[in-house]
């Protein structure tokens, strides 16, 4: 049977070219709010250095003074929007379009516009291309040449103005020109930084330390328009707005971020690249600028990136007895003290402290919040004190403030008193249990017959009443045994003996200070909690 004889070939190319032009606009744009953003990605890749965006109800003006389009384009839109040529023609017109990258015009195509006009002007005159619904398509070309001009005007109830001026502020906030959109600039998403920089082949945009967040982006630019954006974990706050438009581009966001994922690191060392050359102006900037450097420093030792350059940047600020001085990871590390454990401790205080209010001597203090001094103390190995306070017995305010406190230690004493008028039975060893015989045990070696406690006997009692010291020259220290401080001191105690010395202060509660044996001995112990 001959085949040819019974398959209309013809048939074959009766193709619904309405059905295969909505297809192919949904496949490529996300809404018809995203057309304009097409026409601006165009007029940004043929050169243009001015563009300007005018909504309405239900219609848009794109205008620019880039190369416009050949007249044999805009003869395929026509082609595409006559009904009354051939099905035949109007698919090769659509399959010319799409050849030639104009997509934003295929899109615009398949609004079901109401009026679609579109004028451009050139070195080979000027081409209009006007379309009416319930009209054929109409072409003009006129001989006239003058600058590039292009303006293409939609109007379609598809066309949401609310969406489309959304849309524009989100992927235009790149481009390297001004974008009008109704009159307003477009505001640029790099603008409201700390620092930004020109990125380093092989890349094409810029990078910026922005003054806030904690997360690392990169935008991907396609022709100046965002067509996608990756987050990098695990990396300082950066980010970099990344140009990958070439002719060859398809607007496929996955296929550009593969692109630029597999050079991610030698984007964040570009960034750190920044950050060491504004290292020596750090001074200049606002106190929550120099935060967000300090952090992104901390960050970026923490990950080797650029560790050594960036570990010199002075973005701490010391403050000494002459002044405020800035310091780097690394002067932070040379003025780090060892205490009699060997561990190394760093002076500071928290931001919202004055300075002025703490003897410093010759100790510089560091001025960091918890964040910086948790990462700080992980990367140095160091511990934090406070400085001592600056409080001079004549003042009037320390006189009040001490007599205030003194007060209220009193008279918490006096309640406790009251409530437990007299002191539990003394209750001999033999009536105690292992655990507390421990702790006895612990606290008679360290602390009776010393000089300086001055105690005679350490003794539990019944009760939950507060400690009592005896007087006279056989002092003796009654323990509750039900009470909450002496239960807590007890399992400390047990779990650790170096524990001694906080519960001594806590029990003895200012009557007596305990021995510098046993504070030298919780200094060596590092102050570690209790185990248990």
């Amino acid at each position: 049977m001959n085949l040819d004889s019974t398959i209309d070939v013809g048939g074959l190319l009766t193709i619904d070219v309405a059905a295969e032009l909505r297809k192919l606009s949904q496949a490529q744009f996300q809404g018809p709010w995203q057309i304009p953003a097409e026409l601006l990605r165009r007029a940004l890749r043929r050169g243009a250095t001015s563009v300007r965006i005018d909504t309405g109800r239900g219609r848009v003006t794109v205008a620019d003074n880039g190369r416009g389009f050949a007249p044999m384009v805009l003869q395929w839109v026509a082609t595409l929007l006559d009904p009354s040529r051939s099905n035949e023609d109007r698919h090769a017109a659509l399959t010319a379009l799409e050849k030639h990258g104009e997509l934003a015009l295929l899109g615009a195509a398949g609004l079901n516009c109401r009026r679609l006009q579109v004028s451009t002007q050139g070195s080979n005159g000027q081409t209009t291309l006007t379309f009416e619904r319930g009209r054929g398509p109409i072409l003009r070309q006129l001989a006239d040449s003058g600058p590039f001009a292009t303006t293409i005007t939609i109007v379609s109830p598809q066309l949401d103005r609310r969406q489309i001026g959304h849309w524009l502020r989100s992927v235009a906030r790149f481009a390297h020109i001004p974008v009008l959109v109704d009159g307003t600039p477009v505001a640029h998403g790099l603008d409201d930084v700390i620092a930004r920089g020109q990125l380093r082949p092989p890349f094409r945009g810029v990078v910026a330390v922005p003054r806030d967040g904690e997360t690392a982006r990169v935008w991907l630019l396609e022709h100046g328009v965002v067509t996608g954006h990756v987050t990098v974990p695990e990396a300082p706050a950066f980010e970099a707005a990344v140009e990958l438009g070439s002719e060859a581009t398809d607007l496929n966001p996955a296929r550009l971020r593969d692109q630029v994922s597999q050079s991610v690191k030698e984007l964040v060392d570009q960034a750190a690249a920044l950050v060491v050359e504004i290292g020596p102006r750090v001074r200049e900037l606002a106190l929550a600028d120099r935060t967000q450097i300090a952090r992104f420093v901390l960050e970026a030792v923490h990950r080797g990136v650029r560790a050594d350059q960036i570990a010199t940047v002075p973005v701490f600020r010391v403050a000494h007895a002459d002044g405020m001085h800035w310091e780097s990871l690394q002067g932070l590390r040379t003025i780090a003290i060892p205490d009699p454990s060997g561990v190394r401790v760093l002076t500071s205080i928290f931001p919202g402290q004055r300075p002025d209010r703490f003897a410093l001597g010759h100790t510089p203090a560091l001025i960091a919040d918890a964040t910086e001094r948790s990462r700080i103390a992980e990367l140095l190995g160091v511990r934090f004190r406070p400085p001592a306070r600056r409080e001079t017995d004549g003042t009037a305010l320390v006189l009040i403030r001490r007599a205030i406190d003194s007060g209220r230690r009193a008279l918490t004493r006096a309640l406790a008193r009251l409530f437990h008028l007299r002191s539990g039975r003394v209750l001999d060893d033999a009536q105690l249990g292992p655990p507390e015989l421990e702790f006895l045990e612990h606290l008679r070696t360290h602390l009776v017959g010393d000089s300086k406690a001055g105690l005679h006997g350490i003794r539990l009692c019944e009760g939950a009443g507060p400690a009592r010291l005896s007087s006279g020259p056989l002092a003796e220290l009654r323990l509750p045994r039900h009470n909450p401080t002496v239960l807590a001191a007890v399992r400390a105690v047990n779990a650790d003996p170096a524990w001694v010395y906080p519960v001594a202060l806590a029990l003895l509660d200012g009557h007596e200070l305990p021995p510098p044996r046993i504070r030298a001995m919780w200094l060596v112990a590092g102050r570690r909690p209790p185990r248990g």
